[in-house]
């Protein structure tokens, strides 16, 4: 009676937890090698919609069109299509809740160009194609491998498109950078020069920073400094990173060094919020034994009106079930009540090369384990912290498979495990259906850090071989609190795949055969549709 109670709250447990979260699906798309092709990726939400890029496969096109469809961010039913052509290169799409950015670049000429045409959320002109940037680069063939140029939006702060471009580095010169804000319309709101506080310490084409735009509208710039031998043997430190806020409008800069005597910060995220800079992640000491040296997670603010740094704690994290391995820091979240939430996961990367008779052969490993989750509050103290137990390996480097809902009470953690529990032994692997059909996700309330482990399945019972979905956690997007789904598959025909078999041995023909076949993309075919999961808190 006992066992037969004990299944039965197991299933309304279950149950009552199956409504956190549902999901919609957009119409088919079938496959089309010159205009949708295959999905190249989400190119951002906003308020209302959420957009899917395609790219053609026919080699011809691939560098000059694109297709930009936008889908309702509930019912992804599809509200709008645009086909683009450009002459120069496509270089992104740019979307906030006013205005929807399409940028091209042309490179060809010792100098990058921008162009830029703007549409409304729904994909209706604002803005004809011009040109709003431009900025001379290294002349050299190494050049055109990277672009100086940097797009960026946030929709929280406004509808405006941040450009920022790193000028070609002089060996021990001050990096210095171009800023240009530019509205819907395509006019420049404010533009200016700045030079960063970092020395380049070689002659370089290629850009020693990364940039972001914060939810108050500053331009965040993130630099590495490798430090002198008197600062690496006083303070144990061979790098650091350095943290810069600009403000476009007033043409200002206050900068951090993200370091502390005795510590290696070992991974950190950084957001600007309400005239402040907030940098949390991960340290671990650099002094003592291996196995005796502590971790924890760290804390830091910037006030970016002053230029003062008003707070920094460094938490250690103890406890048998935190078994730290190389963590790797894989989101932050802000809380409605004003605290932070860390994410982070076990995390390693393995190149094994094996020597046989016949060769060389390179396999590819990339092994994660338990996830760590901290709550710090809103003055950067440590208030809870816990940990999934999880493991899988992948056959490829750097997957990332973690992604993180917010309420306002509760995180939601999505995840990949290749055990149904944290129990990990062969009797309890997940089978290839489950690993197919069940997300696994973790629900943690905010203000406690209480843990439940759920399952969200994707097919219903008995569902038709050809209507099944796939569920892959590292195929996940999150965008504004939103996960989306690729369920966009292509395949080889199988006429194609028979006829490249039998054509194999004759070498020339069967490789012109296939090499015809997938430079114009008639080698596939397919389609499928794109998902969104959302919570449904009862």
């Amino acid at each position: 009676m006992k066992k037969i109670l004990f299944i039965l709250s197991t299933c309304i447990a279950t149950l009552s937890h199956a409504q956190n979260m549902e999901i919609s699906w957009s119409p088919n798309i079938e496959y089309d090698r010159m205009t949708t092709g295959d999905l190249s990726k989400f190119a951002g939400a906003n308020e209302k919609y959420v957009y899917g890029l395609f790219s053609p496969t026919y080699k011809k096109m691939a560098k000059n069109t694109r297709t930009l469809i936008v889908y309702d961010k509930i019912s992804m039913k599809p509200v709008g299509k645009l086909n683009l052509t450009s002459s120069a290169d496509f270089k992104d799409i740019c979307v906030t809740n006013d205005a929807i950015y399409v940028l091209s670049i042309d490179d060809s000429k010792g100098k990058e160009v921008l162009y830029a045409q703007t549409y409304t959320p729904t994909l209706e002109v604002i803005a004809a194609k011009k040109k709003i940037y431009q900025i001379n680069t290294n002349s050299s063939a190494a050049s055109r491998f990277y672009n100086s140029i940097k797009t960026m939006v946030n929709s929280k702060a406004n509808s405006n498109l941040y450009i920022v471009a790193e000028k070609p580095n002089t060996k021990n010169e001050q990096v210095q950078i171009e800023y240009n804000v530019v509205d819907k319309d395509l006019n420049t709101l404010s533009a200016a020069q700045i030079e960063l506080p970092v020395v380049s310490v070689r002659n370089t084409a290629a850009t020693l920073s990364s940039f972001t735009v914060g939810d108050d509208g500053m331009i965040l710039s993130k630099n590495y400094i490798k430090t002198d031998r008197e600062t690496r043997k006083e303070e144990k430190l061979f790098s650091y990173a350095i943290l810069s806020v600009i403000n476009p409008e007033k043409q200002t800069i206050n900068s951090l060094p993200i370091k502390a005597t005795g510590k290696h910060i070992n991974d950190f995220e950084y957001f600007s919020r309400d005239g402040k800079l907030y940098v949390a992640g991960i340290y671990s000491e650099n002094q003592g034994k291996l196995s005796e040296r502590g971790n924890g997670v760290f804390f830091s603010v910037l006030n970016t009106v002053s230029g003062e740094l008003e707070n920094t704690k460094f938490s250690e994290i103890n406890g048998a079930k935190v078994r730290f391995g190389i963590l790797y820091l894989e989101k932050i979240k802000q809380n409605a009540d004003g605290s932070i939430t860390l994410f982070a996961t076990e995390d390693q990367n393995i190149v094994i090369t094996t020597q046989t008779k016949n060769g060389t052969t390179t396999r590819y490993e990339n092994i994660k384990g338990n996830i760590l989750v901290a709550n710090l509050h809103k003055d950067g103290s440590l208030n809870w912290k816990n940990v999934v137990p999880r493991s899988i390996t992948y056959d490829q480097l750097y997957v990332r498979d973690i992604q993180v809902m917010l309420s306002e009470e509760n995180s939601y953690l999505t995840y990949a495990d290749r055990f149904r529990s944290g129990k990990k032994n062969f009797f309890n692997r997940r089978s290839k259906k489950e690993m197919r059909d069940l997300l696994p996700y973790c629900q943690f309330n905010t203000a406690s850090g209480s843990m439940q482990t759920q399952n969200f399945k994707l097919n219903k019972e008995n569902t038709e071989k050809n209507d099944r979905r796939f569920m892959n956690a590292a195929n996940l997007t999150e965008i504004n609190n939103v996960l989306y789904l690729d369920g966009f598959q292509v395949h080889i025909k199988p006429g194609v795949a028979v006829l490249g078999c039998v054509t194999a041995p004759l070498c020339g023909f069967g490789c012109g055969y296939w090499y015809i076949k997938l430079n114009n993309g008639s080698a596939v075919d397919g389609g499928g549709s794109l998902g969104s999961i959302r919570l449904n808190e009862k």
